[in-house]
């Protein structure tokens, strides 16, 4: 799905570009395309990511809470590190109680340190090896969820 989704965001972007090449002046002076950047939550964020890796066109890249076991995104298949300027921005996984731990098989510090475990992986195989630099913030705020990055609050208030 990730693929599938980076490429359609390739699509448009290349759709968006060709359509700036005739478009007037005014237009074309507001929108500048060489400073393009990819962001994205959740499933989004690995799009983007992905996106990055197949359009070096973009030029950063942002992943809001679309990691997986912890990991930022899978590396490129073909084995060549993300270019860009890479951000990803997270949350604090909460300190659920016991019963959620036993539902996954797994004990609080069997999860905790599987965290640490795939962290330092990505540490090491991941953020280590963009070449533009990569930045890795956690917001440890009590109350931050996976769907404190979406504005459907607003938006649903706006509505009302």
């Amino acid at each position: 799905m990730t693929e599938l989704l980076a490429r359609d965001l390739r699509f448009t972007f290349d759709q968006v570009s060709k359509k700036l090449d005739g478009a007037p002046d005014e237009f074309r002076s507001r929108l500048d395309i060489t400073r393009a950047g990819a962001f994205g939550h959740s499933r989004g964020g690995r799009a983007a990511v992905r996106l990055c890796q197949i359009d070096l066109r973009l030029k950063a890249c942002v992943n809001q809470d679309g990691n997986m076991a912890w990991h930022p995104y899978w590396r490129d298949p073909s084995g060549r590190p993300l270019q860009q300027p890479f951000l990803m921005l997270d949350h604090l996984d909460p300190d659920w109680p016991g019963e959620v731990y036993r539902k996954m098989g797994t004990t609080r510090e069997q999860y905790a340190r599987r965290r640490a475990e795939r962290q330092a992986e990505a540490r090491d195989q991941l953020y280590a090896t963009v070449a533009g630099g990569s930045y890795h913030v956690t917001i440890t705020t009590p109350g931050v969820s996976h769907n404190s990055f979406l504005d459907i609050r607003l938006l649903g208030r706006a509505a009302k």
